[in-house]
């Protein structure tokens, strides 16, 4: 499901970035309801070029939407949402073609189902730069091991 990514400047070819780019890189949707939340997460991939944000949804529905028609290797998912819970979300994408997932949530209480789902993280809100980081190194590490840093 990982895409190439080739469009390359020549200061990326000259730096070195070109290797990493030449590389699939891990595309990813954000559905959030809270627009500062979306905000945030956009904000945070943007300093990642081993990512690319290839889509957002601000509701449930919005959401199974834009995953089945972007097909993200990375979901960065809310459970509460208007119209459609985050796990309802999940339950509307068919397994072989759902992507990992990375929920972000205020409420801890939803963290023992969201990993009977086999989530890659569950940041609670409001999280730290660093917290991202590691749930970051976690979707790589799942996603593209050759591109976790030891």
């Amino acid at each position: 499901m990982l895409r190439p990514q080739m469009n390359l400047t020549a200061a990326e070819t000259s730096t070195g970035t070109a290797a990493c780019r030449s590389q699939p890189r891990i595309r990813a949707v954000i559905a959030d309801d809270e627009k500062l939340a979306r905000a945030t997460i956009t904000m945070l991939l943007k300093s990642q070029d081993t990512i690319e944000l290839v889509g957002s949804a601000s509701t449930g529905p919005e959401a199974v939407t834009v995953v089945r028609r972007m097909e993200p290797d990375l979901l960065f998912l809310d459970v509460d949402m208007p119209g459609l819970s985050g796990f309802e979300v999940l339950e509307r994408i068919p397994e072989d073609r759902r992507p990992a997932v990375i929920f972000t949530t205020a409420d801890k209480a939803h963290a023992p189902k969201a990993f009977d789902v086999e989530a890659l993280d569950y940041l609670l809100k409001p999280f730290t730069r660093a917290r991202f980081q590691l749930a970051l190194k976690r979707a790589r590490a799942r996603l593209r091991p050759e591109l976790v840093r030891i």
